[in-house]
């Protein structure tokens, strides 16, 4: 099914012209193009057909808005005029109709209840409370008197849309009746109860697919109405709702235990063509669905009057014009066991888990709270398949190259390591939570790979637009695919060319969605990697080779220790960095107190570099466990700062002499306070080393 959706018009007395001189004829030529593609079966304008109640435009503005606006477009596309589905919005009030004594009235006592009463007493009476609407319900009865499958009401009507195949219902809900010049959102109630009914009516009906149209986002509602209503688009069996008023595009999928809904809001369709503004110009959304497969594309447009009087692809609010994807849809349970000796229907068979609840966890803040640590899981993947490569040709010295596209805004990571084979790419790559290094790992009673939990590379999909990833191995040869989200299918390029330079290797390519910064991100890989070997970073024509870092500049009397756990160096500096913690080259964080001895001098820089297995980490790799490893590492670390300390004060820098001697006797005249919090590991808040 093909929707077309427009939103606030606002047709008045200062714009007909251009309305009529090119806008309709510019709208028309670009519905066409689609229309040869495929057949447009509705259009819906999702409220302010005309502005200010349509004053403006004489006695009869909505028949104005029909000759001048419907009826071209309906003769022109083929598509009959009660086809075009319409609700009200705020500038289609005409506020000569409100009485200010029952105005204030509903603003002082209106709530969620009384609201829901309004619904039923008012949804076939015209009556103080509704009359604002009466011209435009008057011309929408009009419009569909003789439309199959059309159910009228001055609150909400229903259509269902029926083609034999499918059956759509299609819940117009009337959002605008409560508006004045001077509504307040806390007073702006709609009546809830206005989708229940709608929602009893489809059940009734077996419909396939369910819309709610709306012209207020729920943002612009009193907050206990949205609460209900946010609560029953998830719950009720509403697939879509669409939204007008805001003038920009924007479309989300919101998903609960229960199943959830696409919400998406359109630009205004015309209001100001002459609008330079790129995020609030004129434009439209074209919605295909696909009722059987749950899916849906919107191919987003926008109006330019400045290089033609033409619609483009509406760039600024999704990447190409287009997005796709599946509706969201009830939760997916799967037991964790099989084996039960429950007969009672009502009781659990066993534990089941809700596998889209928890690889949204994964992929969420809760693990990872910087949203560009995808580079650092990307990156790390790659180390473990150069390592691979070296165990079995200890002369290889496979490159790691990360590419950073700022016009095309795409970070490219290649490794020339093993490369991934079918094998590979179905029994690790694609089950989430199996990680091909620890695997590895267990299978050659090795722990030099640094990939533990097998989750990583589904962060990229916190920022990924899409990913396009390219592997080589001797085996399989070259395998192309791209993955658009972790709940869509992969899609494979057939006759991949063999674009990678080594025998073997793997590129992944993340394209980033709108809002995320490609500086940014690059920033986060320098961070990141502190001692990766063969570490090289293109940005546009420069290209960077990263060397290792140990957080040691401008650092006098160091001292260093290399065992097969850790290496650590430490420094005496004037600044106060603190001791810098990695994993495998890779930093975990700046301040680990699970590792450092109690009252550790701020002045003592320097990182300590841990081998694989050598320390425990959270599931993030931002934060150190307290484990007896890490115990073990800080009594470690306080014999190599006494030696740091002797060699200070055995030398004439006056400097560095005094912060050591100040030090030391902060530490001596506090001792007796502090040995018991010493031996209990206990660190009082508001203690604080100066020296």
């Amino acid at each position: 099914m093909r929707i077309v959706h427009l939103s606030d018009i606002h047709l008045n007395s200062n714009n007909k012209e251009d309305l009529k001189n090119y806008y309709v004829e510019s709208l028309i030529e670009d519905l066409s193009n689609f229309s040869q593609e495929k057949k447009i079966d509705l259009i819906l304008i999702t409220g302010d057909l005309v502005d200010k109640g349509g004053n403006s435009l004489g006695a009869e503005p909505y028949k104005f808005f029909q000759d001048n606006f419907i009826t071209p477009i309906s003769a022109a596309l083929d598509v009959p005029s009660n086809h075009f589905l319409i609700i009200p919005g705020n500038h289609d009030i005409n506020k000569e109709f409100i009485k200010v004594d029952n105005e204030f009235y509903l603003s002082e006592k209106l709530n969620c209840k009384l609201a829901n009463q309004y619904v039923e007493d008012l949804k076939n009476e015209i009556k103080d409370e509704n009359k604002r609407i009466e011209q435009f319900k008057t011309f929408e009865k009009e419009l569909h008197s003789l439309t199959e499958n059309y159910t009228f009401s001055n609150m909400h009507s229903l259509y269902i849309w029926n083609n034999k195949e499918f059956k759509i219902g299609f819940a117009l809900i009337n959002d605008s009746w409560r508006c004045s010049p001077d509504l307040k959102r806390d007073q702006h109630f709609i009546g809830h109860d206005q989708l229940f009914k709608a929602r009893n009516f489809f059940i009734k009906e077996e419909t396939d697919l369910n819309l709610a149209i709306f012209h207020h986002p729920l943002s612009a509602l009193n907050g206990d109405e949205q609460s209900e209503i946010k609560n029953i688009l998830k719950t009720k069996n509403f697939d879509i709702a669409i939204f007008g008023h805001n003038h920009k595009y924007e479309a989300e999928r919101l998903i609960s235990g229960h199943g959830g809904y696409l919400s998406i809001n359109g630009r205004s369709a015309f209001s100001n063509p002459s609008e330079t503004s790129s995020l609030y110009q004129p434009g439209y959304n074209l919605l295909d669905l696909d009722p059987h497969q749950k899916t849906y594309k919107i191919s987003a447009r926008k109006f330019i009057k400045g290089s033609g009087y033409r619609f483009d692809k509406d760039t600024d609010s999704i990447p190409n014009g287009e997005e796709s994807g599946s509706l969201p849809q009830p939760e997916r349970l799967y037991a964790l066991a099989e084996d039960t000796n429950n007969e009672d229907e009502n009781l659990p068979d066993s534990y089941t888990a809700d596998v889209d609840r928890i690889v949204g966890l994964l992929i969420g803040e809760s693990i990872y709270p910087d949203k560009y640590a995808f580079t650092r899981e990307l990156v790390q993947n790659s180390v473990d398949a150069c390592n691979r490569v070296i165990e079995t040709n200890s002369h290889a010295s496979p490159r790691i190259i990360i590419t950073i596209d700022p016009e095309s805004n795409f970070i490219e990571v290649y490794d020339e390591g093993d490369g991934m084979t079918k094998n590979v790419i179905k029994n690790h790559f694609a089950v989430i939570g199996k990680s091909i290094s620890q695997d590895h790992n267990e299978n050659t009673q090795r722990s030099n790979l640094i990939s533990k939990f097998g989750i990583g590379f589904i962060s990229t999909f916190i920022a990924a637009e899409k990913v396009v990833i390219n592997t080589k191995t001797e085996e399989d040869g070259s395998i192309k695919f791209e993955i658009e989200d972790v709940f869509k299918g992969f899609k494979y390029f057939n006759n991949s060319q063999n674009e990678l330079e080594s025998k073997s290797g793997t590129s992944i390519r993340v394209y980033l969605k709108k809002g995320f910064d490609i500086n940014t991100a690059s920033d986060t890989i320098r961070r990141y990697c502190r001692h990766v070997n063969n570490l090289e970073i293109k940005h546009g024509d420069s290209v960077m080779k990263i060397e290792e870092r140990w957080n040691m500049e401008d650092s006098s009397f160091f001292y260093t220790v290399d065992n097969n756990r850790y290496s650590l160096k430490l420094g005496l500096n004037n600044s106060t960095r603190g001791l810098y913690a990695s994993y495998c080259g890779f930093f975990i964080s700046p301040h680990n107190s699970a590792i450092l001895p109690f009252r550790f001098p701020s002045h003592i820089v320097g990182e300590i570099n841990f081998a694989p297995k050598s320390i425990d980490f959270d599931i993030s790799r931002t934060k150190i466990i307290s484990t007896d490893k890490s115990q073990a590492v800080q009594r470690e670390i306080s014999l190599a700062l006494r030696k740091l300390f002797r060699d200070c004060l055995e030398s004439s820098n006056e400097l560095t002499y005094q912060i050591v001697v100040n030090y030391l006797q902060f530490y001596l005249q506090n001792y007796d306070q502090l040995k018991p919090l010493y031996d209990k590991s206990i660190i009082p808040p508001k203690i604080r080393t100066v020296i």
